[in-house]
């Protein structure tokens, strides 16, 4: 995500904006080639927590929540039928930036779940 705002080159007076690219950040001449960057990483990246991921239910039946559970958890059909139900527990422990991506499938596949600790992202 690209955040802007304006900003006076340091070289030759023009107009300069500050960005955020990937994991760089800086103000950067529009006029010319003047810039100054450093190294950004955004919060969930600099996240050290250690998430666990919980099933709270979910239907063992429904092919497209036990195929979402085999792909995200690299298990087989089988596995995956049994970790679906009301009894299900934790399935899945991580960074802040594994669980981002298991929890949007989970949510992609109506699958309750839940993250402890809070996940906030």
């Amino acid at each position: 995500m690209d955040t802007k705002a304006s900003y006076v080159c340091g070289s030759c007076g023009g107009p300069s904006e500050a960005r955020i690219q990937g994991s760089t950040q800086g103000v950067y001449c529009t006029q010319c080639d003047w810039a100054v960057v450093t190294t950004y990483f955004s919060e969930i990246k600099r996240d050290s927590a250690l998430y666990e991921i919980m099933i709270s239910g979910g239907d063992h039946r429904d092919q497209r929540q036990v195929k979402a559970v085999s792909e995200i958890l690299g298990v087989n059909f089988l596995a995956a039928r049994m970790l679906l139900g009301p009894s299900s527990g934790p399935v899945f422990k991580g960074r802040a930036t594994e669980i981002f991506g298991v929890r949007k499938a989970l949510v992609e596949a109506s699958i309750p779940h839940e993250i402890v600790p809070h996940f906030k992202y």
